[in-house]
């Protein structure tokens, strides 16, 4: 049943990175640069995708495309990172 489950959570991974390849593709084609979506960002720094809409609901920029702009992303997680930590211990 474990075996079983931890398959299923990297079938999930792998579609979730395939997500955001093509995701990633379709952005540079648009001539976008320092942008993601939400799930190739939560992906790049490693965190779940409902931790990620958590951070949303607390303040994180998103454009108004509801492209997350690298840069103010970052800066608003170091402004944050204490906070940011601690939820992540906490999951």
């Amino acid at each position: 049943m474990l075996e079983a489950h931890v398959a299923d959570l990297r079938g999930k991974a792998g579609r979730q990175a395939k997500v955001a390849s093509q995701q990633q593709r379709l952005i540079a084609a648009a001539g976008l640069e320092g942008v993601m979506t939400r799930l190739q960002y939560a992906a790049h720094i490693g965190v779940s995708n409902p931790t990620l809409t958590r951070w949303v609901k607390r303040g994180m920029p998103v454009r108004d495309d509801g492209l997350l702009d690298v840069e103010a992303v970052e800066s608003w997680s170091k402004a944050n990172e204490s906070r940011l930590l601690a939820e992540r211990v906490k999951a």
